[in-house]
This record gives structure tokens, sequence and C-alpha cells, in this order.
């Protein structure tokens, strides 16, 4: 078993839907997790969270979910 299969394993296992990494202002989630192919060491768990910065991407990845949310959307 990989390191990446080991890892989605304990996210979805917790209920985590990807990693982020503040310092690298990074995140993936579990349908599509390392695209990196080099995890950090400072990648944490963490839920998807709808994006309010005005930035190009959709989502965010944080540590604590702001509010109620849907599961099983992690693509």
């Amino acid at each position: 078993m990989t390191l990446r299969k080991l890892t989605i394993a304990y996210l979805t296992g917790h209920d985590f839907d990807g990693l982020f990494d503040e310092s690298e202002d990074c995140a993936c989630l579990t349908g599509d997790l390392m695209p990196c192919n080099a995890p950090n060491p400072n990648c944490e768990p963490g839920y998807k969270a709808p994006c309010d910065c005005d930035e190009e991407h959709a989502w965010h990845v944080v540590k604590m979910f702001p509010g109620p949310r849907e599961r099983g959307d992690r693509s």
C-alpha cells in the first residue's frame, strides 16, 4: 500500500475532505490527493469549505469547517 492510499484511507475514515498547508498556501482533496507528488510534512487534514477570497478557485481546505456542510463532495 502506498503513502497516498494510506493517507486517503485515513482521511476518509475520519471524515476529512483533504489536506492543506497554510505555510505553502496549498490544498488538495482526496479525489485528487497529492497532485504535487511530494506531500509536505506540514500538510494537515481538513474540510472542504467554499472560497470567499475572490481568487480563481472555488474552495479551500480548512482546519475547522465554519458551519453546516454537505458530506460526500470530495472532488
